[in-house]
């Protein structure tokens, strides 16, 4: 008797596969990757370099994530059509060489050395900040997928962050732009890479290929000259808070 319902039940299992080929199975195995899917990867990403990278990424203080959130709620109030309500989680590298980049989640990581050596304008440090909020918010990365381990490194997650040219001169002129209407010097978003491409050895670990920043310049700058308006005045002077804020990262 068990071997006859045995036999019923292949019989049954066999006739359904032959009338249904495209069986269902629940691994979801040809279902393409989203853009969540994408950002979610990412962002996970910089959680696991973060957490493997201690005594090498700091979380910012409390008093300089306050400075460093009254410059992105000026940012982001003047522009809101472009930014959803994320907060930012800025994290600083103890390392000597200039080193920024972003990745979802509001997660922006900069280094002891950028603001050290080359950072020494409130304009152009809002410019950086600025354009690396923008990437973030407007996910602005290639699609790449890697396995998320814990030990992923510094070259790792740089190379995640590459753009092409055509989509840097994107950014860099709707940074102009995010800058102008927030009442920041727009122009600052130019000095900022022109001080790249003249010491373009510095930061080649930042590009694919540093080779780019002549024709970058070059791009933004044409754009820059046709949107120029000398009624506009912009305050030069930095503020009291962002010296504070750059002696203590100097210190640190």
């Amino acid at each position: 008797m068990r071997l006859f319902l045995l036999l019923n039940v292949i019989l049954i299992l066999s006739t359904s596969c032959s009338v249904k080929n495209d069986v269902e199975f629940p691994y979801n195995a040809e279902r393409e990757f989203s853009v969540d899917d994408y950002q979610k990867h990412l962002k996970q990403l910089a959680v696991n370099f973060i957490k493997n990278n201690k005594g090498y990424v700091y979380k910012v203080s409390y008093r300089t994530n306050k400075y460093l959130s009254k410059i992105s709620n000026r940012i982001i109030s003047n522009n809101e059509s472009l930014f959803d309500k994320r907060k930012l989680n800025v994290y600083w590298i103890k390392d000597s060489r200039p080193i920024f980049f972003s990745l979802p989640g509001g997660y922006i990581f900069l280094s002891k050395g950028l603001l050290k050596s080359y950072v020494r304008s409130e304009d152009v440090f809002v410019s950086i900040i600025a354009y690396e909020i923008l990437k973030s918010n407007l996910l602005i990365y290639k699609k790449n997928i890697v396995t998320p381990f814990e030990d992923i490194s510094l070259d790792k997650v740089l190379l995640l962050s590459q753009i092409d040219i055509e989509t840097m001169n994107k950014m860099n002129i709707l940074t102009y732009e995010v800058l102008k209407r927030a009442g920041f010097d727009p122009e600052s978003r130019l000095l900022w890479i022109q001080l790249q491409n003249k010491n373009s050895i510095d930061f080649a670990l930042l590009y694919e290929t540093p080779s780019i920043l002549p024709k970058l310049e070059y791009m933004f700058k044409n754009y820059v000259s046709t949107r120029r308006d000398n009624l506009l005045e912009y305050e030069r002077s930095a503020s009291r808070d962002f010296y504070k804020f750059r002696k203590r990262i100097i210190s640190f």
